[in-house]
Parts: structure tokens; C-alpha cells; sequence
């Protein structure tokens, strides 16, 4: 290498001395088609002057220093924007926590002669996501099987951010479930109200229910926010059941009293009604003494 500054980034390599070089290529291992690394002219070659110099000899045409390569690394950058497949596992949704791992792999036999390191790893991205956010990062040497292949990994903690949730799901099931409850402290004679108010809030929740439901991803084992949207939908069908069931023991309860009120009420009207003929009849003979 021929003269290099100080500053690093004024070693630049440009497009034609990056292909004289030998270069690995890396693949990225958990994407979908396998995406391997590529030198273009979206590359960036650096090279960091340690070593010391030699003088060119005056056969040369041009002064220049030359520096050894062994003692002067390269360092090669590229930015690549790529999908990649994570398994996420959404049991205990929304309170979960998420990994992802990023795995490279060095392509074909070039394993034999490069070998990649886990280290300096730094993480120039936003901490803060849409929805999640960056809780660890951390970088690992492992031994991909059954192939046997060396990777390296960057393993990417999230966690989810639920104040969202909290506010657009929890608290108005919450608040509505609590009103349903509240219909139990009801009067007796309140109960086509109290009906009314629980199927309002059954219908509420089962809206609640589908619009989640279909936002979130599809799958086959029930996640935490199930659970919880289930029990609330069960909670105003229960009250609506109980209260029937009360007013139906209240009727069953009441009809004994009821039919012997209703006994002593015929059987004093019928001895008022003898009282009075009886009152008529003296009133009667009495009349007919008198004359």
C-alpha cells in the first residue's frame, strides 16, 4: 500500500482495488433467500495505517512510502437493509419479551482459511422502536448443527412497549367489567335494567374481542390477552345468569305467601259478604215487627 495518512478514512479504497483484493463472503444465514455479503460500489474500504513505512528505491518514476499489508488491516463496510426470520412466541402477550438473532456464516470451504470473531459490537440504531424497544445486545461465537458450520451471532433482546395496550384495552375492559358488577348492588324491581346494562356489555366486549384479536398475529396456542378478554366476556354473561336465577328463586319463593294471602283475602270477603246479608235480613224482620 502506497502512502497512507494518518486519518483513516482518507485511505480509501475505490472500486477497482476492492476486487484485486480477495475478499469472504459472508452469508446471512436466517433470511429467507440466503443473502450473501457483496462488494459494489455501496461498499466502503478503509485501511488503518499502524506499520511503518519503506521509501521506494530511485528506479521508480514516483516518490511514494510503502507500507506492508500485514501490518495495516482493512476494513471493510457495507450497510445492508435485509429481512430477517425470528420466532417470536406470543403466549403472554402484551408482557413479553423478544429475541431475534442475526447468524453469519462464511460461505463454501472458505471456513478453512477465514474465521469469524465475536467481538466489538456496537449498535448504532435507535433504542426506542415503534413498538418495542432494544433491551439487550450481545454477540456469540456457536456451532450451527447438524452441518457443523462455526456462526456468529447478534442476538437482539425487545421488549414491548404497553402503555398503548394498557390504555386501549385493559382499562375500558376493566372499566366495563366494574360497571357489570356493579349491576349485583341493584334493586330488585331494577332487573330489565340490569339485564340491559350486561348484554350492552357483553356486545361491547365481544367487539373489543374481535377488533384485538384480529390484530394480532394468528396462532394456534391462546396468548395472555385471550384469556383476559374471555373472562371479561364471561363476567356479564354470569350476571345476567344470576339474576335470573335470583328472581326466578324470589317468584318461587313468594308464590306460597302470596296463594295464602290471597286465601285469607277470599275467605274475609266471603264473611263480609254473609255479614252483610245477614245485617239486610234482621234490618228486614224488624221492619216487619214494627208495622
Amino acid at each position: 500500500m502506497l502512502n497512507l495518512k494518518e486519518k483513516e478514512s482518507l485511505n480509501f479504497l475505490n472500486l477497482e482495488a476492492r476486487r484485486r483484493i480477495w475478499i469472504p463472503e459472508i452469508i446471512f444465514h436466517n433470511t429467507e433467500n440466503k443473502i450473501e455479503s457483496l462488494i459494489d460500489h455501496k461498499a466502503f474500504a478503509t485501511v488503518l495505517r499502524n506499520g511503518t513505512f519503506i521509501r521506494r528505491n530511485l528506479t521508480h518514476l514516483h516518490n511514494a512510502y510503502l507500507y506492508d499489508g500485514a501490518e495495516n488491516p482493512i476494513t471493510l463496510s457495507r450497510v445492508y437493509s435485509e429481512r430477517f426470520l425470528c420466532d417470536f412466541d406470543m403466549s403472554v402477550y402484551p408482557f413479553d419479551t423478544q429475541s431475534c438473532r442475526v447468524t453469519y456464516v462464511v460461505k463454501g470451504n472458505a471456513d478453512n482459511l477465514v474465521s469469524l470473531l465475536a467481538k466489538d459490537l456496537q449498535y448504532l440504531g435507535p433504542k426506542d422502536l415503534t413498538i418495542y424497544f432494544v433491551k439487550d445486545l450481545q454477540i456469540f461465537d456457536q456451532t450451527l448443527l447438524p452441518a457443523g458450520i462455526q456462526s456468529v451471532n447478534v442476538e437482539l433482546t425487545f421488549g414491548r412497549k404497553i402503555l398503548s395496550t394498557i390504555l386501549t384495552t385493559y382499562l375500558p375492559t376493566f372499566l366495563i367489567c366494574l360497571v357489570s358488577f356493579a349491576t349485583n348492588y341493584f334493586k330488585g324491581f331494577f332487573f330489565e335494567a340490569i339485564v340491559t346494562v350486561n348484554l350492552t356489555s357483553l356486545l361491547v366486549l365481544t367487539t373489543l374481542f374481535i377488533s384485538v384479536s384480529n390484530s394480532l398475529p394468528t396462532t394456534a396456542y391462546v396468548k395472555l390477552m385471550d384469556v383476559w378478554l374471555i373472562v371479561c366476556l364471561v363476567m356479564p354473561f354470569s350476571e345476567v345468569m344470576l339474576q335470573v336465577k335470583i328472581t326466578t328463586c324470589c317468584k318461587k319463593s313468594l308464590m306460597p305467601a302470596a296463594t295464602a294471602v290471597a286465601s285469607n283475602a277470599t275467605f274475609l270477603l266471603e264473611m263480609s259478604k254473609r255479614k252483610k246479608e245477614r245485617n239486610v235480613y234482621v234490618a228486614f224482620r224488624r221492619t216487619y215487627f214494627f208495622k
